[in-house]
């Protein structure tokens, strides 16, 4: 049985000798009743695999 494929493209940035790879999500409000709310684009990154993560949470401290 084959593995199917992932639906994510991650983003890979290069510090060096060391690589993160992001997925990144973008939210964006339908209907909003306010305004104020229509234009509001919210872009959150995650790192895709555990070394990034590992990475990320050193950097942090």
């Amino acid at each position: 049985m084959s593995e199917e494929p992932d639906p994510t493209i991650p983003i890979e940035l290069q510090f060096g000798e060391r690589r993160i790879r992001l997925v990144t999500t973008t939210t964006i409000f339908g209907a909003p009743q306010d305004v104020a709310l229509q234009e509001l684009r919210i872009e959150m990154s995650f790192p895709a695999d555990e070394e990034s993560e590992a990475l990320l949470r050193s950097w942090k401290a």
